[in-house]
């Protein structure tokens, strides 16, 4: 069975398969796709801090997620028509 990495898929091989919404201490909002909300924080501030390479160049971030903000997405559609069309 593939297993895919990418918050923003979910993944029945590692049981991530429930949506969590959750806002960024300092302001801004994403969600993944995790197992519980434990699980989400976690999963977030991995996938989100992880080195980036752009532009021959290695970026960082030190995100991290409001857990009292950690919600589940219980109507995706009403999840993505909600958010903004630009961040």
């Amino acid at each position: 069975m593939l297993i895919n990495n990418n918050p923003k898929f979910s993944c029945e091989a590692t049981g991530r398969t429930k949506r969590y919404a959750f806002n960024w201490v300092g302001g801004g909002y994403n969600d993944v796709w995790a197992v519980d909300a434990e699980h989400a924080i976690k999963f977030a501030e991995h996938a989100y801090n992880a080195p980036k390479v752009r532009h021959d160049k290695t970026h960082s971030h030190y995100l991290r997620v409001e857990p009292s903000s950690v919600r589940l997405i219980t109507d995706h559609k009403q999840y993505d028509n909600s958010r903004p069309l630009l961040d």
